[in-house]
């Protein structure tokens, strides 16, 4: 989330004396009050969280529409990425636990929560799913570098900026990578001491992308001609 854009919250509760409740108290924080949007059954949620970014959903189990671990199943699936945080009147312990096991990143009953407490829960939620994805995304990457290692054909990967983030074995044997020592080396200057069939400065500012190319190095014995995609 950024830093100067209000946190956006949708609330999916039916009763409007709780929904005005809910919203008073957190109107009550001083700190960050979060742009809260209401709506009262799943079905308008579920439009809603396709048409627009939310940074956090509070969420009533019993809904018109809806009911119980159900109602949280059904949003979760559709927006994995959204911390949801339950509120409900049921002071279920058992409830709670499945909820939380389920994918809910907190279990609030209604009327033993206060303004700034309820904010406490929405901003930990979203810290905590912001964890979540980020050890996803770990997890993704050692997988992908594990198989990148494992490839006969060079591979060659770089950041948003042309930094060299992962090179296998291959890569540095035909590119004169220094192995183990690749990381944070420009692409461009690694292209450098080489011949390219499209000119360096093309690849690194050309907006339609060019996806293939050669690379050469024709006055060393052996010569090196080698095939890229970009």
């Amino acid at each position: 989330m950024e830093r100067d854009r209000a946190l956006r919250v949708l609330l999916v509760e039916d009763d409007e004396e709780d929904a005005l409740l809910l919203r008073e108290m957190l109107g009550e924080t001083s700190a960050q009050r979060p742009e809260l949007t209401v709506v009262g059954r799943l079905g308008e949620a579920m439009e809603r969280v396709g048409e627009e970014r939310f940074d956090a959903v509070l969420l009533d189990l019993k809904l018109p529409d809806s009911q119980g671990l159900d109602t949280f199943a059904d949003l979760h699936h559709l927006i994995p990425e959204v911390p949801v945080v339950v509120m409900t009147g049921l002071d279920d312990s058992d409830m709670a636990r499945r909820a939380v096991q389920a994918g809910a990143q907190d279990y609030l009953v209604k009327g033993q929560v206060n303004g700034p407490a309820l904010l406490r829960s929405v901003l930990y939620a979203i810290e905590r799913q912001r964890t979540v994805r980020y050890r996803a995304l770990l997890l993704e990457r050692e997988r992908f570098d594990t198989a990148v290692s494992q490839m006969s054909d060079a591979i060659v990967v770089t950041d948003e900026t042309g930094e060299v983030t992962t090179a296998n074995h291959a890569a540095c044997l035909l590119l004169n990578l220094p192995e183990g020592r690749w990381k944070g080396l420009p692409l461009w200057a690694v292209l450098g001491s080489f011949e390219t069939s499209v000119p360096l400065v093309k690849l690194r500012t050309e907006t339609e992308r060019v996806s293939a190319f050669e690379i050469s190095r024709p006055n060393t014995h052996p010569p090196l001609y080698l095939d890229a995609l970009l």
